[in-house]
């Protein structure tokens, strides 16, 4: 936890703490690790999803604050009755409830600072998924150890200081240290993939190359964000070849395959169309290098792409399927 009170000095922080051994040993690290003029805000969201356990883990926080001397909020919610209304996974539910909870949060108490206890084993969990679905060069380099988010209008700061860590060494810190902790409910939130890829793939991969999966996951992933961050200052000499509303389509063509599409990757990012797959830059680069049909292309958030009069622009879908017309 090096260099922790220099990052905290004179802050208001948010910490999300859940009461599994996590969360547990980032709220008493960073209770210890607290300078002069800095204060620290509990923050805990019960979904709703073990009954009596999750009832449990609630109270166990609210103590653990308490006896820290550290403000604590909750929120309580149905997270299966979201996910139902809503046509969400559990696990994305939970995540967009959290997120709304943790802005609302940031608003009231005037900061931008969260803390989130992801460590070593998550980054190398998360790396592992992105690399079957087969995600790019951002998707393989992982989560930042300090990033920015916007939720609703509201900025945070999210800020992972145990990502060196792996979580049996937080394990055994808690143990030594005698802290009460709650089943991890993480468990029962995360997707059946992530979850085999915990417990199945990760301890294979150990047993197969006799070392430690996770450090060399979390190593490649440190490599692959000094690429990325190099091809991102690289970007700053071939900035977007903006055209009115829309991108010029001349200066799409006469780029390289490799900087058109990322140009394409980066303009839709900056319009925050989510889901970003290498499908979608490969039927918007068709569009862009067409002089004919295909002139559109459809993106997730009922938005797609047109060219018209040599500008590739996004616009919203018509939708008239129940007209019985295609749009």
């Amino acid at each position: 936890m090096e260099g922790m009170r220099t990052h905290m000095a004179g802050q208001r922080m948010l910490v999300a703490v859940s009461g599994g051994v996590d969360s547990i040993a980032l709220l008493h690290l960073m209770q210890a690790g607290m300078p002069k003029g800095g204060e620290l805000h509990v923050l805990h969201v019960e979904h709703g999803i073990r009954g009596d356990h999750s009832v449990a883990a609630s109270e166990l926080v609210r103590k653990t604050a308490h006896h820290l001397r550290v403000p604590f909020h909750e929120h309580r919610c149905d997270i299966p009755a979201i996910a139902l209304e809503k046509k969400l996974s559990l696990e994305t539910a939970a995540r967009e409830e959290r997120h709304r909870f943790f802005a609302q949060k940031a608003r009231e108490l005037n900061t931008e600072t969260l803390v989130l206890a992801h460590h070593l084993d998550d980054q190398a969990e998360t790396l592992l998924m992105r690399l079957l679905r087969g995600s790019g060069i951002d998707g393989l380099s992982g989560m930042r150890n300090e990033t920015s988010l916007v939720i609703t209008g509201t900025k945070l700061t999210l800020w992972r200081p145990l990502l060196p860590f792996r979580k049996r060494e937080l394990e055994a810190l808690a143990e030594t240290n005698e802290w009460s902790i709650a089943p991890d409910e993480s468990n029962e939130t995360a997707c059946a993939t992530r979850n085999r890829v915990r417990l199945e793939l990760l301890p294979l991969c150990d047993e197969i190359i006799a070392k430690d999966s996770a450090a060399l996951v979390g190593r490649a992933s440190e490599l692959r964000r000094e690429q990325a961050d190099l091809l991102n200052q690289l970007l700053d000499d071939h900035p977007l070849p903006r055209r009115e509303h829309g991108l010029c389509v001349e200066s799409l063509r006469n780029a390289s395959p490799a900087l058109r599409r990322r140009w394409l990757h980066q303009w839709l990012n900056e319009e925050r169309i989510s889901n970003i797959t290498r499908k979608s830059i490969l039927e918007i680069e068709r569009v862009a290098l067409s002089d004919g049909k295909p002139a559109k292309t459809n993106l997730p958030q009922d938005r797609c792409v047109r060219r018209k009069a040599r500008i590739l622009f996004l616009d919203q879908q018509i939708r008239l399927e129940k007209q019985g017309v295609s749009a």
